[in-house]
């Protein structure tokens, strides 16, 4: 019984061992946006994602919509 209970520890702790590991960090992500203005109407704004590694983004012009 004792010899069972000391393999049965044994094996646990290896389990707990061998889990343990260093964890994956995602990338940091880098924002990077190009934009170009339309010559004939300086209103009209073109904007290029170039961002790495980012999942997702939203625009803030201020006026209370993204």
């Amino acid at each position: 019984m004792k010899k069972s209970n000391l393999m049965m520890i044994a094996t646990l702790m290896l389990f707990i061992f061998a889990s343990c590991g260093e964890d994956e960090t995602a990338p940091v992500p880098v924002a990077e946006f190009s934009y170009e203005v339309d010559s004939e109407n300086p209103l009209m704004v073109s904007f290029t994602n170039t961002s790495q590694d980012a999942e997702t983004y939203s625009w803030d012009f201020g006026d209370g919509n993204t």
